[in-house]
């Protein structure tokens, strides 16, 4: 079997007084011929991955009439949900779902397990400060 793996450093961020590294990764949202480049935080512990609304309608998503209360570290939020196309550093992860949210506090784009984990094996290498995605492909 071959491999595939690519490799991020974490990115530092100023948090208050403090710096911190988080694992974040360059993704490419796109829909119906627009597309975002950004950097999403890699959150193990989100099931779906969420973008701020600005992001959705810049990209001209079609969103849910519908609205589900989440919990996370922000406390309990609205969100609706969308499909958006995603590629990581040149591997597309195809149409996934994707929750929209619509407060301030908690509009940071986290990449959550679907997909990235359906995609790629995740290794978080904390004494080195990096993040590694290893796919397997196929013959």
């Amino acid at each position: 079997m071959l491999y595939l793996s690519i490799s991020f450093p974490y990115k530092k961020e100023k948090v208050g007084n403090a710096y911190i590294l988080r694992p974040k990764i360059p993704v490419t949202l796109s829909w119906n011929g627009k597309s975002i480049e950004m950097v999403m935080l890699i959150d193990s512990g989100s099931d779906f991955s969420s973008i701020p609304i600005e992001i959705a309608e810049t990209l001209g998503l079609v969103i849910s009439e519908k609205s589900r209360e989440v919990v996370g570290f922000g406390g309990t939020a609205k969100v609706k949900m969308s499909q958006v196309n995603m590629t990581i550093e040149n591997t597309h992860a195809g149409r996934v779902p994707i929750e929209i949210t619509y407060q301030t506090e908690l509009d940071i784009p986290v990449i959550g397990r679907i997909p990235l984990f359906h995609i790629f094996d995740i290794t978080f290498k904390e004494n080195s400060n990096r993040i590694i995605l290893t796919k397997v492909l196929r013959r």
